[in-house]
């Protein structure tokens, strides 16, 4: 036999045989390596069940949806929020004073002529991340928020239907502010919109133009998309007290506070965040007077303590009688003020940036010594009570 024939015989038995074998210890269950890889430890028992891997869902970048700029337009572009748009380039973008996070302000050229005001009036444009819509449509969210913020006013219910990047949307014109300004709502994904434009076009002919130009190039290019990185919302319903036969719960949706107050005091039909109660302690101008304790809000300072908001109000109230305190779980000082008709006793507390108060009057046990147990009643069932959640927005 030719002997290149008979090598190449064995060596086709020798690659035959070991076929075979590995074959046969794959279908009889043996542990394999794999090629360059270590040798797995041997399994002694058998694993727990498990179910399998889900199957990991890649999502899209929100970049890839969004629209191009070109000449003249710009790109913004908010991933924790849920949005972007284009706004032109000679507009300047910048976060809002107050709520850095949720909105971006737009500001655009100011009028050059003589002011018609004390200050130059400068185009305003801003997009809002207002949060979870709770099932609520874009009509049901202007209709809401009218209801809210500009239902005391002289301003008639207008929606009117606009798109807002292909979304349906609703927009309001003739909104109170320093000057008057328009409004579209949105909800989209779930979540609700709101960009704000002052002044209205056909408010300040200078400006006309270029007003025009920014809310049609932002309410024609923006995109939503699922906002990243949502925060946890505080809602009322989930951290305020709960009414009893002896104590009343008083509740702020738009500034986001409530708390208990006893069931023989009433709020007061003319002041938002008022108590009221107690016996008629005496008449003055505005009628009678009586013990109350009133909420409300003072503004934002973000990165202070209530004493660094207090401090160069020194001068207005008694130094000596400044206490730190916690109200709702945050930092406030209470103090004693001489201002007004008579003193009064009053609270700060800072919530996130956001300054409340309290101001109990009178607070004059000479003057009105029937008047202190009531307010001491007040003061303390609603600063033991009072409770802060995300205003409704």
């Amino acid at each position: 036999m030719d002997p290149l024939y008979r090598s190449r015989g064995l060596l086709f038995i020798v690659i035959l045989l070991l076929v075979t074998q590995a074959c046969g210890a794959l279908t009889s269950g043996a542990p394999q390596t794999p090629v360059g890889t270590a040798q797995m430890p041997a399994v002694t028992q058998a694993p727990a069940e498990t179910t399998p891997n889900p199957i990991k869902t890649v999502l899209p970048n929100p970049e890839d949806g969004c629209p191009a700029p070109g000449e003249g337009t710009s790109l913004y572009l908010s991933k924790e929020n849920g949005f972007c748009l284009l706004y032109p380039a000679s507009y300047t973008a910048k976060p809002d004073d107050q709520r850095p996070d949720q909105v971006i302000t737009l500001l655009g050229p100011r009028e050059t002529d003589k002011p018609k005001t004390q200050e130059e009036i400068a185009i305003s444009l801003s997009v809002a991340y207002n949060g979870p819509a709770d099932g609520l449509d874009s009509a049901g969210y202007a209709s809401k928020w009218y209801t809210y913020f500009a239902g005391g006013s002289n301003i008639p219910y207008d929606g009117q239907p606009i798109s807002v990047g292909g979304q349906p949307a609703v927009m309001l014109k003739d909104l109170p502010g320093f000057v008057a300004q328009r409004s579209a709502f949105v909800v989209a994904n779930g979540n609700k919109y709101q960009v704000t434009l002052s002044p209205q076009p056909e408010d300040m002919p200078e400006l006309a133009e270029s007003a025009s130009l920014g809310w049609d190039t932002v309410t024609t290019s923006i995109v939503f998309f699922p906002p990243q990185n949502q925060p946890e919302v505080r809602r009322p319903d989930q951290v305020c007290p709960k009414e009893s036969a002896e104590m009343r719960q008083y509740r702020d949706d738009v500034n986001g506070y409530c708390f208990l107050y006893p069931a023989d005091f009433a709020p007061d039909s003319q002041f938002p965040g008022m108590i009221k109660g107690g016996p008629v302690l005496g008449q003055w101008e505005a009628g009678d007077i009586r013990t109350y304790v009133a909420a409300g809000t003072f503004g934002y300072f973000p990165e202070q303590t209530p004493r660094q908001v207090l401090e160069p109000r020194l001068d207005l109230i008694d130094a000596a009688s400044v206490q730190d305190a916690t109200i709702g779980g945050y930092p406030a000082v209470t103090f004693r003020s001489f201002q007004g008709p008579w003193p009064s006793r009053q609270a700060m507390i800072v919530v996130d940036g956001t300054v409340y108060t309290l101001v109990g009057e009178p607070w004059d046990p000479d003057k009105y010594p029937d008047g202190i147990p009531y307010l001491d009643k007040l003061w303390e069932a609603i600063t033991s009570s009072m409770t802060f959640f995300d205003p409704w927005r």
